[in-house]
Parts: C-alpha cells; structure tokens; sequence
C-alpha cells in the first residue's frame, strides 16, 4: 500500500481537510488522523462518498503525547509498509508571553506543533530512504521566520519546524526524497472561531491544498523546498 499513499495528520477540519480531499482526487489511498474520533470517522465516510475507489483509513490519535505519535507511526509502518506521502499539517495556536507565560504552554507548543512531525518523519522517513522515494510536507507558518508578539511559544514551535524541513531536507535529498515547507500567512480555519472576520481577507484552505499538488506534481528531479503564501490583504 505504499505506492500512492499519503499519511494526514490533522485531517478532519481546515486545512488537513482540504488536503485530504485534494488528495484523494489525485488517486492516494488515504490514512487520516485526527483527535476528535467522531469527526475524524464522519469525514472518513464523507470521502468515501465522493471517492470509492481508494482505500481510506482512520486513526484516531492525539499527536501532543509522544506515546500515541509513535504508536501511529508504527502502525503504519507494520500494518502498511510504510507510506509515500506524508503531510506534517497538524497544529494548534495559542497566546500567551514568554517572560509571564506558563511553562506548559511551551511544552504544549513544542509537543503539537514541532515534536510531532519530528517523530514521524524521522520514523516513517527512514522507510523513504531505504526505498529511494518519498515526500514529507510540513505545513509551517509565516510565524516560523517572523516572530508573533503575543504568541511567542506559538512562533518558536514553527521555527524548530522550519529548522527540522531544512535539515530533513539535507539529510534526506541524497535518497530521492523530497521535503517541502508550506508556511501560510492568516488562513481561514477553525482557529477563527468566535471572531469576526471577512474571510476574503484570509487565505482559503483549499490554496494550501493547492500547493501541495503542485509540490507533488513535479518531475522526480524537481523538489519545491519552501512556499510562502499570505493575505493579499494586511
């Protein structure tokens, strides 16, 4: 099941969700991942509906704690063989100072937004390279080179992930394999929620879904190593 096959984490709503079914028209065969099984499970059938040709598996898993973040890449790994494609996109925003915050928004930070999409590219990258093939895409942000104030546990955590693609990148191009960073500006998700916002000012979802195909797409020589997409509106 390896050959187009894509691993999503945070695959039920905002963006995982556009990936997801742009992916699934594409012709991968899917495993999505989730937190919150029961939407996690809908949107599984919700795809099935529209795409009955592929093979689309749900796990549900909390990628915060490291224990549920290796136990989905070994399944993976001895259930499936491994993957192609695998979309680092999970992630979670919070303010919060670094001076007056809590320590625990740190660690929060760190374990969703960085330490998960290391331990699985680091597992499931490893697979990649023995094989000679394989696309890891780690959805970053525009806090990841510019620092938020007010949300600075939140910015440090994409800049180690932008760290970790630049590396990764290093290590993993003499196998053929690729690793590309998506870091999107103010984007239309559930992080919105309660505010009022004119959603012609955010960037939709399905343009992140977007650069992933075309991050795909290329010739086996060709790796699209870094886009950065923001607001046409400030």
């Amino acid at each position: 099941m390896i050959e187009k096959t894509a691993l999503i984490t945070g695959a039920s709503n905002g963006m995982g969700k556009a990936i997801s079914l742009s992916l699934a028209g594409e012709g991968y065969n899917l495993i999505i991942c989730a937190r919150n099984e029961k939407n996690l499970l809908n949107f599984q059938k919700e795809i099935l509906e529209i795409y009955p040709q592929i093979s689309v598996i749900a796990i549900p898993a909390d990628l915060s704690k490291k224990v549920e973040t290796l136990a989905l890449a070994e399944r993976v790994l001895e259930e499936w063989g491994g993957i192609e494609v695998l979309i680092n996109n999970v992630g979670q925003y919070e303010t919060g100072t670094l001076v007056g915050g809590e320590d625990e928004l740190m660690e929060q930070m760190m374990n969703i937004n960085f330490y998960s999409a290391y331990y699985l590219s680091k597992l499931l990258g490893k697979g990649m390279a023995e094989r000679r093939k394989g696309h890891i895409i780690n959805i970053v942000s525009i806090a990841g080179k510019e620092p938020v104030l007010g949300a600075g546990s939140y910015s440090i955590s994409k800049f180690a992930l932008q760290g970790l693609c630049k590396n990764l990148r290093l290590e993993l191009k003499p196998f053929n394999v690729c690793v590309t960073a998506i870091l999107p500006g103010s984007t239309l998700t559930g992080s919105w929620e309660g505010q009022k916002v004119d959603p012609n000012t955010l960037i939709s979802p399905q343009d992140i879904a977007l650069m992933v195909l075309s991050s795909l797409r290329l010739s086996p020589g060709a790796n699209l190593e870094e886009i950065e997409i923001r607001p046409i509106h400030p």
